[in-house]
């Protein structure tokens, strides 16, 4: 088309490993964890092979990511898959592709969430706690099963009649917690 008017030449499309020897240089110097990305790029390119990089596409990235999937966990392939995304996004802003084939590449769904077990002196001290936390934390305690619904609870759902006496729901897991004198 304009190729060979007004001087404007097509630039030789640059090989996967050039674009990745000069993209580990640029994290080196401002990544500490440079070194995954190499772990991770050497294996990308050995399951993509050395092609042109404008030749990689969505389906040789959904194939690298199925056969890493059966090695290492989904959340593992999720961090992976940023570093490859970084990879193709700096291909992009240096103008060796025009889109990068990551855009279409979803990461895997994972419950990435924690729980985090309280020591004995955390657990006194959340005992201690003003009575209206302290509540909390024992009907959270006793009542795993049904943990969604204590979390759910807020500060303002419990009135002055559920830290006293009277006023309690029978039967209600926050009475028997009240109630309890079972050491937790």
């Amino acid at each position: 088309m304009l190729e060979g008017k007004a001087g404007l030449r097509r630039q030789k499309p640059i090989r996967l490993t050039e674009h990745v020897k000069a993209y580990l240089l640029h994290t080196a110097k401002s990544n500490s964890t440079s070194y995954k990305d190499r772990a991770v790029l050497d294996t990308f390119v050995a399951s993509v092979g050395d092609r042109p990089i404008d030749e990689v596409s969505p389906f040789h990235i959904e194939r690298w990511k199925q056969e890493r999937a059966e090695d290492v966990s989904k959340s593992t392939v999720n961090r992976e898959l940023n570093i490859i995304r970084g990879c193709f996004s700096r291909a992009v802003e240096w103008g060796r592709l025009a889109i990068s084939p990551m855009r279409t590449v979803k990461t895997y769904n994972v419950d990435d969430s924690r729980v985090r077990v309280l020591t004995d002196d955390e657990l006194k001290t959340v005992l201690t706690a003003p009575v209206d936390v302290a509540l909390l934390c024992r009907v959270t305690l006793i009542s795993l099963n049904r943990i969604s619904e204590v979390l759910a609870l807020r500060r303002e759902h419990f009135g002055p009649s559920w830290m006293g006496s009277g006023g309690r729901v029978a039967g209600s897991i926050a009475s028997r917690c009240l109630t309890s004198s079972a050491p937790l």
